[in-house]
């Protein structure tokens, strides 16, 4: 169908990025056109289709499980970021091709990057209608929307703060206006929630603030007299989503700021009469750097998901006992009844890890794309990475136990891994330090015998909002600086394909330390209130260090959970945490 309506439409080749017109990694079902051309669940990558061929590109989470649900025979494999589009596109198109890209789900930053590397030879031809969007005819429905506007008892800052915050940043910028593209910026700034994405609690919407501090707010219809009732202590317009092209249009001489990264293409082709600024979003960064109120958010939500942790691992230790058979949905979905039993759990934050034995090799496996969701085995490793949304912050912890009797090969690469989880953990850094500096310390043991995983360490997690939040990260290609309020993720693991996988994740915030010389540095504080797997622990690969930080690790975890579980589960955490 799709080469049919190129050879139609006089085109060479269309290029099928996995987001949508808001840029998103998560896209709600109606929207996975990538999922629909190539059969790929991934959250990121693109293909790629010309008259006689075809690729798909994904990056090292993924390299394991696109060869399980793309066929080769239809499509190369291309590896991010060794493999890049430009050099596909060069070497498998002939000269003077046109390559259709639908401008919505493209960043301005990629089309101008990509455009400036194969204008020579070929060119991007702007469609306005996707063909997907025509050809899908079992497209799912968008689920109703649902809204809710955050206290500042739970924000800590008004959305009047922020709006008046990004009003100086306008004129500091000599601006007219700038307008806010990301769903997570338009989130936070207005102190909104919604559920159109799946995990990711945000409302499809459109923000533009100008110099005053006036908000243009644009939704679907049906939202405009609920959203009026909110209280955002500043003046706010609300406008048909419908009528955001024709606003846009309207926009005469005026000098506009957009994100390159996070707006898409269409949006800058609307703004031809005015002066177009390239400028980063300003709310990425002071997102990033968690205020008092939002960390004790996140403080509280980790220890309801600790609880619930504890309580899904004594039951599976318990099933396993009286020789259940249990399979990866069942898992997933026990762990969840856990976690709904706190009034204040909304949803996942992502589709739960639930991964047992090979399975686990894939970083991002997901039990729901199989028909038959495999069983534990009766030796070896399962491994759980999940996460919630609460009204007060997001949580994402990942852990790998031992089913059976493991090999000593599973166990030495578990101790490995946790060997850099806590390097990361007990680090010590000087203020200025970027991800990318951190990042070694996760590999360096895996280093040593040959080993590493094909993931960054650590990526920033929002506050009730993206799991996956920027500009912070721990990897080798970050280059910003971590600084005191931001929460990452601390996640190495190693990767055997059709073997084991084992991951082993704590989110930490950034805090200040005092280091040796009784100066000030930055380090990390553990939000995560989960006990580790002992049984898969090889002590003659720890050194005392490690073995304390382990102890004082699982003290912590007891401490901040014994509280508030039963007897029963006391006695059950009191045995996992004892000390090594």
């Amino acid at each position: 169908m799709i080469r049919d309506w190129l050879k139609k439409n006089n085109l060479d080749a269309i290029i099928i990025p996995h987001e949508n017109e808001f840029l998103c990694e998560y896209v709600p079902a109606n929207h996975e056109r990538l999922l629909w051309a190539t059969g790929f669940t991934g959250s990121s990558g693109f293909a790629v289709i010309s008259e006689n061929q075809a690729a798909i590109f994904v990056d090292g989470r993924y390299t394991v499980q696109v060869k399980q649900q793309v066929p080769n025979s239809v499509f190369d494999y291309c590896s991010i970021p060794t493999d890049t589009i430009t050099e596909w596109l060069l070497n498998n198109l002939a000269k003077n091709s046109k390559i259709a890209i639908d401008p919505k789900v493209h960043s301005i930053s990629w089309v101008k990057s990509t455009e400036s590397l194969i204008s020579d030879n070929l060119s991007f031809i702007n469609i306005s209608e996707n063909p997907i969007d025509y050809f899908w005819e079992d497209k799912p429905s968008q689920a109703n929307t649902v809204t809710r506007h955050l206290p500042e008892s739970i924000t800590g800052q008004s959305s009047n703060e922020k709006i008046q915050y990004i009003s100086t940043f306008i004129k500091d910028k000599k601006l007219d206006l700038f307008i806010i593209s990301q769903l997570e910026s338009i989130a936070w700034i207005l102190n909104l929630r919604g559920n159109d994405i799946p995990c990711l609690p945000v409302i499809f919407s459109h923000l533009i603030i100008d110099k005053s501090g006036m908000a243009h707010f644009f939704v679907k219809a049906d939202l405009i007299n609920q959203i009026k009732n909110y209280d955002f202590k500043t003046k706010i317009t609300i406008h048909d989503v419908n009528d955001y092209a024709r606003f846009l249009s309207s926009l005469k001489d005026l000098n506009i700021g957009v994100d390159p990264l996070t707006c898409n293409q269409w949006t800058q082709n609307q703004l031809t009469n005015n002066n177009i600024n390239h400028v980063e979003d300003p709310t990425i960064h002071r997102k990033a750097i968690k205020n008092k109120t939002e960390i004790e958010g996140f403080k509280k939500s980790h220890l309801n998901d600790g609880i619930a942790l504890v309580k899904f691992f004594s039951w599976l230790e318990q099933s396993i006992s009286n020789k259940k058979i249990l399979n990866e949905d069942t898992l997933s979905k026990k762990l969840w009844s856990f976690r709904k039993e706190n009034k204040d759990c909304i949803e996942p934050s992502f589709d739960t890890i639930s991964a047992a034995g090979p399975n686990a090799a894939m970083c991002h496996y997901n039990h729901l794309n199989s028909d038959n969701p495999s069983k534990l085995p009766e030796n070896g490793l399962y491994l759980l990475d999940s996460g919630a949304q609460y009204l007060y912050g997001t949580t994402d912890v990942t852990r790998t136990i031992a089913i059976g009797k493991p090999t000593q090969k599973m166990i030495d690469a578990y101790t490995l891994v946790l060997k850099g989880h806590i390097s990361v953990s007990k680090s010590l850094f000087p203020k200025g330090t970027s991800g990318s500096q951190i990042d070694t310390f996760a590999r360096q043991y895996l280093w040593e015998y040959g080993l590493d995983f094909a993931h960054g360490t650590g990526h920033g997690v929002g506050h009730f909002l993206n799991v996956h939040e920027g500009p912070q990260r721990i990897s080798k290609l970050s280059n910003v600086p971590l600084e005191t309020g931001m929460v990452v993720s601390n996640e190495p693991g190693y990767y055997l394909e059709n073997e084991f996988g084992i991951r082993i994740e704590n989110l930490e915030v950034v805090v200040e330390k005092e280091n040796k010389g009784n100066s000030i540095s930055l380090g990390f504080s553990s939000l995560t209130k989960v006990p580790l797997d002992i049984s898969l622990i090889n002590k003659d690969l720890l050194n005392d260090e490690e073995i304390n930080w382990i102890n004082d690790y699982h003290a912590d975890v007891y401490n901040s959970l014994e509280a508030q579980l039963s007897e029963e589960l006391k006695s059950w955490l009191r045995i996992k945490t004892k000390p090594m």
